[in-house]
This record gives structure tokens, sequence and C-alpha cells, in this order.
């Protein structure tokens, strides 16, 4: 998603894909797609993700003004560079956090 150019369409074409994947568990067992979102918003990974996008979206405009206006240097790179890797960091930490929840729910059977 932070890609120049193209990463914040990526990132609205990407959130729109997973909306559709709400709508489809939704519509499985009768459950408002609206309703499922509102709920995993009360768990911390949706929140890690959702800081994780904007932040690399957010990325993707400054590094599309940085190339049209000409004005790329080693410390907007630098800064880019640390912005990844504590994107990733934090993304990781989600995963286990959500693959706990996983797991969490598969042996209580919920």
């Amino acid at each position: 998603m932070s890609i120049p150019f193209v990463g914040v369409f990526w990132g609205i074409f990407s959130l729109s894909l997973t909306a559709y994947a709400f709508a489809s568990l939704g519509a499985m067992d009768k459950i408002p797609g609206v309703f499922l979102v509102s709920n995993e918003a009360f768990l911390p990974f949706f929140w890690f993700e959702f800081i994780c996008y904007s932040v690399m979206m957010g990325e993707s405009l400054i590094l599309s003004k940085s190339i049209l206006t000409g004005n790329i240097n080693k410390l907007l790179l630098r800064n880019y560079l640390f912005i990844v890797i504590g994107v990733g960091i934090t993304l990781l930490i989600s995963g286990y956090v959500e693959a706990s929840f996983i797991n969490l729910e598969t042996a209580l059977k919920i």
C-alpha cells in the first residue's frame, strides 16, 4: 500500500475486498455484514491493521508528492524504511494476536 501513485487505490481495493468477505460471511449465517465489522472493531488486531493501512497509504501519498516535485532525499527514504519496518513489526504482532484469538475460539468451541 505504500507504492507511490497506486498505494491508495490498492488500499481502498483491499478494504473493499475485506468488506465483501464480511458481507459473504454474514450472508451465510443471515447476519448483516455491518454488524460483523462493528463487532470486530472491539478487537485489538482490527486497530493494529487499521493504523498500519492508514500509515502505508499516507506514505504512498507522501512518496507520490515527493516524486512529482522532485524532492526525494536520503532522509525521506530513511524515514520510509523505518516506517515500513515498524508497520511490518506491528502487522506481525497483529497476526500473532489474531491467531491467538482464533486458537482460543477453537479451544472454547465458540
